[in-house]
């Protein structure tokens, strides 16, 4: 999970600034303590666990198992976004299935007043795919990994990554506009569904 900010190159509008300059820098110590945290911290190490691997998949899968369900009813009518193709929670349970291992229990489902909300926490699942590629490198390593079986969430979009991720940018940017009221609560939720994995 890298700093959202960094993918691809590729520069944002000013529109697209502002909004994303807000919720990186606004959850970027959130972000810091996820990666600091085990079973996190542990993903690009050189003797990571089974263990480790697979609770980090369960709690991922239990993040997605939550927050996914919530974000249909303000986001899925949007064309421009591609909700469906966004989702990750079966790629998370096939990835632990491989490995002999179930999901951990999903998170109380958050309840959202504003679709800013919805925005602000899928910005921290869709953030999560830009640093899968350089993991799935490191993971497809390990001796305990049967056929390369077990990391298709950390394989993301492949290819389609940079191109998803500017997509998403630029429908986000959208929606929020310059709307001050929009932007915090995008930001509130972003940091909420942080810590979900604290």
């Amino acid at each position: 999970m890298r700093d959202v900010q960094t993918s691809a190159g590729l520069n944002p509008s000013r529109g697209e600034a502002r909004v994303l300059y807000t919720l990186r820098s606004g959850t970027r110590a959130l972000h810091q303590a996820v990666e600091a945290r085990r079973p996190m911290s542990r993903l690009l190490a050189d003797d990571l666990s089974r263990a480790d691997y697979v609770a980090c998949l369960a709690l991922l899968a239990a993040l997605h198992a939550t927050i996914e369900p919530a974000l249909a009813p303000w986001l899925a009518d949007r064309d421009d976004l591609d909700l469906a193709r966004r989702s990750k929670r079966a790629w998370l349970e096939d990835d632990l299935d491989c490995l002999g291992a179930r999901p951990a229990r999903p998170y109380p489902r958050p309840v959202w007043p504003t679709e800013g909300h919805a925005w602000g926490a899928l910005y921290v699942l869709e953030g999560a795919t830009l640093g899968g590629a350089v993991i799935a490198r490191h993971v497809q390593h390990q001796p305990w990994l049967a056929q390369g079986r077990g990391l298709r969430f950390f394989r993301g979009y492949q290819r389609d990554t940079g191109p998803m991720w500017a997509r998403f940018r630029a429908a986000l940017a959208d929606a929020a506009g310059d709307d001050d009221a929009f932007i915090a609560a995008a930001l509130g939720s972003a940091r909420a569904t942080f810590r979900m994995l604290l």
